[in-house]
């Protein structure tokens, strides 16, 4: 099963669409 590695991407690229999607509310 590839659960694990789909968290540790979801862990890692979920700050980062956070940050995007603040950027596009704020920017």
């Amino acid at each position: 099963s590839t659960d694990g590695f789909g968290l540790v991407a979801l862990a890692s690229i979920g700050p980062v669409l956070a940050v995007l999607i603040l950027g596009v509310i704020f920017g």
